[in-house]
């Protein structure tokens, strides 16, 4: 059976991972690294399936069809659909708690596979997690090496899961040293990142790195098929996903195209800073998508400037307001502006603080 059938691309990844199943060759400790919202947690769940499948044959893991398999196939895997899972078991039970569970970072979709997920406030739902800091604690480290030197429960090996790696501390990536230096012949771990260079070089050096690139156009367009949204937003989103297409449903779950509409208004006066306060507000929690949209905007004034037609801009439907800027003073400061906004982009990759570096950005704007 091919490995992660449901995930689109990627097909130089998965031919490698079959053939190291094939082999029985998997290394103990696995580093996944590429943009994020490429699908390398879903590859990472189909390869803890293969690890554990129960299926004679190498070449036939994982097979979908045996215990080890289906177990994990059907189990919750990520910390809503735990806790949703949970919710409805209290439901059933009639127990009134009055108030949400907490989010649980590290979930166990069966016995012998652990996700760990970087922590996050009570109520908070994922959006909100992944615009801060991501943080691995210590005490979810420490369970996760005493899982992996525990034996198997009823699996044939024991697979842990580290998602957003980088979001460990070095106290934290010096004690998981100790678990990859003498490994349990039956536990593997898989580390997932889009930042691997904030990793220690001692635990890179332990862990071969599957590097997974962005996806091709058509593979972010299928990969929305069925989502809410008419036809130019779903494009719009994809175009701008940059090969993810977790970040295509961001896009669209932020609301991309009324967001981008507040920005254009806002330029189209001027970008004031009177109005950039207010417009503050409608982009908290959004700052990583607003920054997006701004640095597009702005290289589409760029290019209006430059005479470019309006059919050929990244918002074709903004053209006439777009062209309107580039006309004005901010118009000349476009470039800059968009170098602002990208650079903004990869601060806020590096866990820049998300409200100061949207404000800095905001205030840039401004024609002085």
């Amino acid at each position: 059976m091919s490995l992660a059938p449901e995930v689109r691309g990627h097909a130089r990844v998965k031919d490698v991972l079959e053939r190291l199943l094939e082999r029985d060759r998997v290394p103990q400790s696995l580093l996944f690294v590429g943009p994020d919202g490429v699908g390398k947690r879903l590859v990472a769940r189909a390869l803890a399936q293969a690890l554990q499948c129960e299926a004679r044959s190498a070449a036939e893991r994982p097979c979908g069809r045996c215990r080890s398999c289906r177990h994990l196939a059907e189990a919750p895997f990520t910390v809503e659909e735990a806790v949703e899972r949970r919710q409805d078991l209290e439901r059933r039970q009639a127990i009134e708690r009055g108030t949400a569970p907490e989010f649980e970072e590290n979930v166990r979709p069966t016995p012998d596979v652990l996700v760990v997920y970087p922590s996050r406030k009570k109520g908070e739902d994922g959006a909100a997690a992944s615009a801060r800091r991501a943080v691995l604690k210590v005490d979810q480290l420490r369970e996760a090496g005493a899982f992996l030197q525990e034996a198997p429960f009823e699996a044939r090996r024991r697979v842990a899961i580290l998602v957003d790696a980088h979001g460990m501390n070095a106290a934290s990536q010096n004690a998981l040293l100790k678990v990859f230096e003498e490994p349990r012949s039956t536990s593997w771990a898989i580390l997932v990142t889009h930042q691997p260079e904030v990793l220690l070089p001692t635990v890179r050096s332990r862990c071969p790195e599957i590097a997974f690139g962005p996806l091709a156009a058509e593979d972010v367009a299928a990969a929305l098929r069925g989502a809410e949204g008419d036809a130019e937003r779903l494009a719009r989103c994809a175009a701008l996903s940059e090969g993810s297409p977790g970040r295509a449903l961001d896009l669209l779950r932020e609301g991309f195209l009324e967001l981008e509409d507040a920005l254009v208004a806002w330029l189209a006066q001027g970008a004031p800073a009177r109005e950039a306060l207010v417009l503050r507000g409608a982009l908290t929690g959004k700052e990583r998508t607003a920054a997006l949209a701004l640095r597009s905007l702005m290289r589409d004034v760029a290019a209006a400037r430059a005479g470019v037609a309006a059919e050929a801009l990244r918002s074709p439907r903004h053209a006439e307001a777009l062209a309107a800027v580039a006309a004005g003073p901010l118009g000349a400061r476009a470039v800059e502006i968009a170098e602002r906004a990208a650079a903004a982009l990869q601060a806020l990759d590096a866990n820049a603080n998300v409200p100061l570096t949207l404000d800095a950005l905001l205030a840039g704007v401004p024609a002085r």
